[in-house]
């Protein structure tokens, strides 16, 4: 993620593609937007608070194929169950606040101030997909996602395969010496 001016739509967009990413939070509202995205798909590991933790990070997840493909999974199954994810909550209560400016408006209008919108809690449609059966079948469907031979997938396994092979060339050495 960019610092200064974080992703914003695209950032989004990348976890709902199942990309995780690295932010640094920042001190204003345009370089905290990927942080508020990272907390609310619950994946607070992707936030750092400097450019050393960023580097760090990045040379991490760049050196150890494990760690990304965790990432990954993790996101695939918070695509399930986190609140960023379920849009007829955020609509419902975007509706919650209209209605609400709206009454202002007839009441004879005030000078402009906050209004909080209501939290529905999951949606029906959320709690369904989301639910203890549904989402052990849509784990299932996560799981088995991959094997459909993407370019991210043939990656993770010749990473797996070169990990298991500098493995067991340890395990050789050892039993040499």
């Amino acid at each position: 993620d960019t610092l200064v001016y974080n992703g914003h739509t695209t950032a989004s967009d990348m976890l709902w593609a199942g990309v995780p990413f690295i932010t640094m939070s920042g001190q204003n509202w345009p370089s905290l937007v990927a942080t508020a995205l990272a907390h609310t798909v619950e994946m607070p590991e992707m936030v750092v608070k400097s450019l050393a933790q960023y580097e760090e990070l990045a040379v991490k997840l760049a050196t150890k194929p494990s760690l990304l493909r965790k990432w990954k999974r993790k996101l695939a199954l918070k695509r399930l169950t986190a609140p960023l994810f379920d849009s007829e909550r955020w609509v419902r209560s975007f509706e919650d606040g209209l209605e609400k400016v709206w009454a202002i408006y007839k009441d004879g209008g005030e000078s402009p101030r906050d209004v909080e919108c209501a939290d529905f809690g999951p949606s029906p449609t959320f709690r369904k997909r989301s639910g203890e059966a549904g989402l052990a079948e849509d784990a299932q469907v996560v799981a088995a996602a991959p094997a459909s031979a993407s370019v991210a997938h043939i990656e993770d396994e010749r990473s797996a395969e070169a990990e298991n092979a500098e493995d067991e060339e340890g395990q050789g050495a050892s039993r040499l010496g």
